[in-house]
């Protein structure tokens, strides 16, 4: 298939995904450097990152993560919100929007993250990075800028490691 990357077709989950299994509990996402007190949250409808205190609903902050399977060696995940149910983290146009499954193998692609080791930090602490999933952006990562999340190149000036570093918490 020349470099493109397909997407399995062998597992489904209950909204027409590819998913293994799911985390039930909520997990919150947490920023690397910013004093580790910051977290991946959406707001209209964008991913952001601010402090659990920021005001507006906490539930905002909390995530299910749906592991989709193993590729490449690496675990590929996908971040459910917690509210609005049902939409899930996805790059468009590099800015990480929040949106509901659309059925497009579009979709599928832009919502699935390589977890791999962390730019930034000590993976034996839980710090990962979040790849993009299609080979044809795979020196791009979940990475903040201005507390704003992005599908950034590892190369790009200003990015730097920790911005594409993140942790799982389950609450």
């Amino acid at each position: 298939m020349s470099g493109a990357s397909s997407f399995p077709q062998d597992v489904i989950s209950p909204r027409g995904l590819q998913c293994d299994r799911r985390r039930e509990d909520m997990t919150r996402i947490q920023t690397f450097n910013m004093d580790q007190k910051f977290f991946v949250r959406h707001h209209n409808f964008e991913g952001e990152i601010n402090e659990l205190d920021f005001p507006g609903p906490i539930g905002d902050f909390d995530w299910l993560v749906h592991f989709l399977r193993v590729d490449q060696g690496s675990r590929l995940l996908a971040f459910e919100a917690k509210h609005p149910s049902g939409f899930f983290l996805r790059h468009k146009n590099f800015r990480i929007v929040l949106e509901p499954p659309d059925g497009t193998e579009l979709f599928k692609q832009d919502h699935a993250f390589r977890e791999v080791a962390p730019l930034a930090g000590d993976p034996r602490d839980g710090w990962h990075s979040y790849q993009a999933f299609q080979d044809k952006f795979k020196t791009r990562f979940l990475a903040h800028e201005n507390l704003h999340l992005f599908l950034r190149d590892k190369s790009e000036s200003g990015i730097a490691a920790g911005d594409a570093s993140f942790r799982l918490i389950e609450t």
